[in-house]
């Protein structure tokens, strides 16, 4: 049992690290988002502030709540910074762990109704009470792994409590006061201090309503992002969507419809995300009743067909079986590659990654857009938490000096033989015959601003460039040239689109086989098909490997990243499925600078033979759309 003077020692290192915290946290928003000598420590100290004001909230957690006022509500606010902090850890750091800690948090904050709308209006009220129990939480900001062995015997009984209690906190809210100091449980404590009686709740104003409202609403969509970056899909449409339409309804009686419309907004916006970006469901054999019954059922209710969605196996965190076709690299695929070519003079590594899009219809989440988001996980590795994969930017219709400014300071934090990589994708148009690339809406006065010209990346070929373009007019950056004998590819979309609701080239680049399946209208693929496709794709694989031995120097040393390999192969295989089309024509055709050989009719008509033996796996409808008797 403390005395007097430990548990105001206690009391002041508590507010000195909440102050600390608050004010890293705050100036977390001034630091540049490029330069890891720049951000990198500060970090570092942001994270031990932290994880020491999370370790002494735990090991002290009812002396802080009966002496500093610690309640549920501010639990919740620690928590839901730590889960930003390693989110922004990994968008800085492309590290998979970090994100996996950051959705462990967001996780146990939701389990534990940390800001669920009680504790919210409570706090509005000024009647938040602590509550003496031990917590799910990790044990500190760095080390998350112990936080499930904790246990709470009572917690059915406390929340049963709490809840009753907050019934009764609305219905008279001027009826009670705040619980004693000394009260760490949420029974009222019916011997009140003097203090206490002086302490009269006040009604919840406009002001702090709204301000929780918001607090809430952008705790649940960073935690929304964070599970579409992990393919969480089942947790986001069981639960934090039908938490989301709860809360609307709440919010909208308490606040107003015009509340109310930025969840429905929030909610539609990750809905129609979820919805085009799961092209392909990857059916198992003990699923495919179920699923042919749910659809079934699906179907009846919307009156059509039913879209498809996950029939894997789910568990109340999302975890799923592997029913959806991985666009992330196999981490031991990717240090067996590295092998293979330890003995090539120039090795190029893939270090840095700029993902643009410049559209304006596209399906997108707050900025994040389908096409960023499939290039994005196509840039990292499963199997591995601590692969380092190259680092990513995501710019959502920048400006071309803001676009030249994160290309300067990636190109400047490049080791030697580091490469980088640039994706454009987009639908904006600028005048006919201009040169370059529109990255954002731009009048004709204001054009030579926001156009992206072939000479603005002359200078940054000094280093291994990979250049992907997916939109209007890319195919004036062929004229780029590398005055330093330094590797340069650059890949350009078709002229025409393929006829599809989905931008086609990006997704066959991230992942062939889901590509040639929306080509194809194939929707559903059964486990054991899909394992003939995959064995289909390896072979195909290796023979282009060994026509590709042969290239040129420049382009052996891009091959030697895995990443850049992938995009190689799925870009050959690209044109000679869009060949096998029916109504085929060279506007459908991607093209590369320098061109790509793939050798003469011999070479190439095994593989094409090997693309038609997959499409050939498809129901029959599909076939329709190709021309599999001439492969």
């Amino acid at each position: 049992m403390e005395d007097a003077a430990q548990v105001a020692e206690i009391v002041r290192r508590f507010e000195q690290l909440r102050q600390r915290t608050s004010e890293l946290f705050t100036d977390l928003h001034d630091l540049p988002q490029f330069g890891k000598h720049q951000w990198q420590a500060y970090f570092s100290r942001t994270f031990q502030a932290f994880s020491e004001l999370w370790s002494l909230q735990r090991s002290r957690r009812a002396v802080l709540e009966a002496h500093a006022g610690l309640r549920r509500f501010h639990i919740g606010e620690m928590a839901s910074k730590i889960a930003q902090l390693y989110y922004h850890w990994y968008l800085r750091s492309s590290l998979h762990g970090e994100l996996v800690r950051s959705f462990e948090f967001y996780c146990s904050i939701r389990e534990r109704k940390y800001l669920s709308q009680d504790v919210l209006v409570a706090e509005a009220n000024g009647k938040g009470h602590a509550r003496k129990r031990k917590e799910l939480h990790p044990g500190n900001a760095v080390d998350t792994d112990n936080h499930r062995q904790d246990q709470d015997k009572d917690s059915d009984k406390d929340q049963d409590k709490d809840q009753d209690k907050n019934q009764d906190t609305d219905q008279d809210s001027n009826s009670k006061d705040r619980s004693g100091a000394g009260q760490t449980s949420p029974k009222r404590n019916d011997s009140k201090t003097d203090s206490d009686n002086a302490e009269q709740q006040q009604p919840a104003t406009l002001e702090s309503l709204t301000d929780l409202c918001h607090k809430q609403r952008r705790y649940y969509a960073r935690f929304a992002v964070v599970c579409l970056l992990l393919d969480k899909v089942a947790l986001l449409q069981d639960g934090l969507l039908a938490d989301m339409e709860q809360l609307q309804q709440y919010w909208t009686e308490q606040l107003g419809p015009v509340e109310g419309q930025q969840w429905v907004k929030y909610a539609a916006e990750i809905r129609d995300f979820v919805a085009a970006e799961r092209t392909v469901v990857i059916e198992h054999a003990c699923d495919a009743a179920q699923h042919a019954i749910r659809a079934a059922g699906q179907a009846a209710v919307s009156g059509g067909s039913a879209a498809g969605g996950g029939a894997a196996a789910r568990d109340k965190r999302g975890t799923e079986k592997q029913s959806w076709p991985q666009r992330r690299l196999d981490g031991r695929l990717v240090q067996r590659h590295r092998q293979a070519h330890a003995r090539e003079s120039r090795r190029v590594t893939l270090e840095e990654a700029i993902i643009i899009n410049t559209g304006t219809s596209s399906v997108k989440f707050s900025e994040l857009t389908m096409d960023m988001f499939r290039m994005l996980q196509s840039l990292e590795q499963y199997g591995d938490s601590k692969a380092e994969n190259p680092h990513k930017y995501l710019l959502y219709r920048p400006s071309v000096s803001h676009f030249l400014s994160f290309l300067a300071c990636a190109e400047k934090e490049l080791r030697p033989m580091g490469g980088m990589l640039l994706f454009i994708s987009g639908d904006q148009e600028i005048r006919s015959g201009a040169d370059g690339v529109a990255l954002k809406t731009c009048n004709s006065r204001e054009q030579e601003f926001n156009v992206l010209l072939p000479s603005d990346l002359a200078p940054f070929t000094r280093r291994p460039l990979f250049i992907i373009l997916d939109c209007p007019n890319s195919k004036s950056f062929e004229r780029i040239q590398s005055p330093f004998d330094q590797p340069l590819m650059l890949l350009y979309g078709p002229r025409v689109s393929l006829g599809s609701r989905h931008r086609l080239f990006p997704l066959f680049l991230s992942s062939f086989l889901e590509g040639l399946c929306c080509l194809a209208g194939v929707t559903s693929v059964a486990q054991t098909v899909w394992m003939q496709l995959e064995e289909l794709y390896g072979k195909v694989v290796s023979q282009l490997d060994t026509i590709l031995c042969t290239s040129p120097g420049s382009l052996r040393a891009l091959l030697c990243d895995a990443f850049l390999h992938k995009f190689v192969i799925n870009f050959l295989l690209f044109n000679v499925t869009v060949s096998l089309c029916v109504d085929y024509s060279p506007a459908m055709f991607a093209s590369s600078a320098p061109v790509i050989s793939v050798g003469d009719k011999s070479q190439v008509t095994p593989v094409r033979t090997a693309v038609a033996s997959m499409i050939r796996l498809f129901p029959s409808p599909c076939l329709s759309l190709f021309a599999l008797e001439e492969a």
